[in-house]
């Protein structure tokens, strides 16, 4: 829009500046005539002449306009550019906590050995570890030893401390490697082991008061 105003602008004055000439042209033609004169008969290649001198000089004009528009903005596009200061985003990464979750009983396979000696020990406690959840997969005698224990396979840590819970506060132990042939395809091992024997205190010698 700003160009054709320009057009326009200089259409309209290149059309003034003849239209002045003319004027001129006939005042001057009127003089000389009240003086005796001939009039000045105005030849093709004198009016291109003058109407070249005219567009070049609005020509000059508007150039000088231009410029003096162009600087101002580019000097202006420069100093906003100075004066942007460049934002940073501080992105912090969120941390998760992830807590694995402990198998509940069903999702647990057992095998119940019997190092006791005491006959249907692991049949006793593989109805009672039945009832609460868990999956049964077998039951067998085991070479005799000592004191009960729960151990379980890799991945399940958490389990062998709820299972020792169930069975009656026991301890873990690792899983039996290789593992008994009952529990090829059990996650945990339940182990009833002989008690081990409480060591009893003799009494002391029996003291009688004396007699005076």
């Amino acid at each position: 829009m700003a160009w054709l105003a320009a057009v326009v602008v200089f259409g309209l004055t290149i059309l003034g500046v003849d239209v002045l000439r003319e004027r001129i042209s006939a005042w001057r033609t009127r003089r000389r005539a009240a003086r005796g004169l001939p009039p000045i008969v105005w030849s093709m290649r004198r009016r291109l002449v003058t109407l070249g001198i005219s567009l070049g000089a609005l020509a000059a004009v508007f150039g000088i306009l231009l410029v003096l528009r162009g600087g101002g903005a580019s000097s202006s596009s420069k100093t906003n550019r100075l004066n942007v200061i460049p934002s940073t985003t501080t992105t912090v990464p969120a941390t998760t906590t992830t807590s694995a979750a402990t198998r509940p009983p069903q999702q647990v396979r057992v095998a119940v050995i019997n190092a006791s000696g005491v006959a249907s020990a692991s049949r006793q406690k593989s109805s009672t570890l039945k009832a609460i959840g868990y999956q049964i997969v077998g039951s067998a005698n085991g070479a005799p030893s000592t004191g009960n224990g729960v151990g379980c396979r890799a991945g399940f840590e958490q389990e062998a401390k709820t299972l020792a819970k169930n069975v009656g506060g026991i301890a873990t132990e690792p899983f039996p490697n290789p593992p008994p042939p009952v529990a090829a395809n059990a996650d945990c091992v339940v182990k009833l082991g002989k008690q081990r024997a409480t060591p009893q205190t003799s009494p002391g010698p029996t003291q009688f008061p004396s007699r005076r």
